[in-house]
């Protein structure tokens, strides 16, 4: 892909950074910019390598015009990926058994479009309301984050160091090595 140097205003420049420092942190945390890479890896012929990835959050070089479709359509994807991820959620608060993993067994949220032409349903007030839980309740993600963010898991008991067992075989090279540094009182 040949790139052409673009004129970008101040403002036009760090609008594209926040862009993709948004869809970076949101999508993949804190330590995003290999996720990124990896996932244009897939999307973008020849890749993008992270350091690229990291001159373009740095502001250092500025986001390219090619990379802004590329930028949404890795947003909607990831956006419903954290929609698959939070039906996940909602089923584990039901009680319902879960696959072992998001790729195996899980159907698509209600909603979510099957090709990339078809539009997504919207989220949120919009929404249609879901069914109330067996005690009345409604589930709220955010409610369940902030009931268990300062709780810790139980982390199982550490293993008792082996005791240090005597050498059963040794070289003759390490007898006589030995032998040597006995001889100097060591």
């Amino acid at each position: 892909m040949a790139e052409t140097r673009e004129r970008l205003s101040p403002e036009e420049r760090a609008t594209r950074q926040r862009k993709l420092l948004t869809v970076g942190t949101y999508l993949y945390g804190p330590s995003w910019q290999q996720a990124l890479s990896d996932r244009l890896a897939k999307v973008v012929e020849g890749g993008v390598p992270r350091v690229r990835i990291n001159q373009w959050a740095t502001g250092s070089k500025p986001l390219p015009a090619w990379m802004l479709p590329v930028l949404a359509d890795v947003a909607l994807s990831g956006a419903a990926e954290l929609r698959r991820r939070a039906e996940v959620f909602n089923r584990i608060a039901a009680g319902e058994d879960v696959p072992p993993s998001l790729d195996e067994g899980t159907p698509p949220v209600q909603g979510e479009p099957d090709t990339s032409e078809e539009p997504t349903l919207e989220s949120g007030p919009t929404a249609t309301k879901v069914a109330p839980y067996d005690d009345g309740s409604d589930f709220d993600i955010d409610a369940l984050v902030v009931k268990y963010a300062d709780k810790r898991l139980p982390r199982p008991a550490p293993e008792p160091a082996p005791e240090p067992q005597e050498l059963q075989w040794t070289s003759k090279f390490a007898e006589e090595a030995r032998a040597g540094w006995r001889g100097r009182g060591l």
